[in-house]
């Protein structure tokens, strides 16, 4: 009687383990988590029309791209014109160019756009996904705590591209910010290791700038501030981040 009282015992013993063993063992999917400051784990990646691979971040029911856009067609495979700076302000068509028409600025930096690209219905994003409208910004940031701290959380920590004091930079939420500057529209080049600016694919919907001007996100290197510009020209040149399609 005491033999089999003891198989019994280690068998439950040997259930138990077994039961732990599995319930411990590591799921291959990927996996996200999110916290109330905002903070985000890596989610992926989405390959453009070029080959361009991009690492993407979670944030609250958002999926955005880590990394600034350098795609140089449009989804359909027609060509965004590269545009010198001389040129760039009588423009009223899409355009792309990098920083100071340095190319070996945009392997980091990504590209800048004309809102005309942003906006071109032949579409600068990848399949899948699309450039932010206006409400998709203000979401992130409602989620990262409003925009007097959103963009300490949203930027690139550290003094590899930002210049310093970078303020109150953390990158809690994985969004990588990266100050690319822009190209202003009256052509030329401003913001490199101060500024980041990120177009909307919004539009001025009424008034006497309806459908004429653009807006935009702007994150500095001396402040934890994110500043929403809705009388941008749409000439100007700035930044893509794009989000998945399904985001909320």
């Amino acid at each position: 009687m005491k033999s089999i009282t003891r198989v019994f015992f280690l068998l439950l013993v040997i259930g138990c383990v077994l039961s732990l063993i599995c319930g411990c063992s590591d799921d291959s999917s990927p996996t996200t988590s999110n916290d109330s400051n905002g903070s985000s784990d890596t989610s992926g990646t989405v390959t453009d029309i070029d080959g361009n691979s991009y690492r993407t971040v979670t944030i609250g029911n958002q999926v955005w791209m880590a990394e600034n856009l350098k795609v140089t067609h449009y989804r359909n495979g027609d060509l965004i014109p590269n545009v010198m700076i001389e040129d760039w302000s009588s423009l009223t068509t899409g355009a792309r160019c990098s920083y100071n028409n340095d190319y070996g600025n945009s392997a980091v930096m990504g590209l800048l756009y004309n809102n005309y690209a942003v906006t071109d219905s032949r579409n600068i994003a990848p399949e899948g996904w699309r450039v932010p409208k206006d409400s998709d910004w203000q979401t992130l940031i409602g989620y990262l705590g409003g925009e007097h701290i959103a963009g300490a959380k949203m930027k690139e920590a550290g003094y590899d591209n930002w210049l310093e004091p970078n303020t109150g930079a953390t990158n809690e939420s994985g969004f990588t910010a990266l100050p690319s500057g822009g190209l202003h529209h009256e052509d030329y080049f401003t913001g490199i290791g101060s500024y980041a600016y990120f177009w909307s694919s919004s539009l001025a919907v009424e008034g006497v700038f309806k459908d004429t001007v653009g807006s935009y996100l702007v994150l500095l290197y001396n402040s934890k501030n994110i500043n929403r510009i809705y009388d941008a020209q749409r000439k100007h040149g700035q930044a893509v981040r794009c989000i998945k399609v399904d985001s909320l």
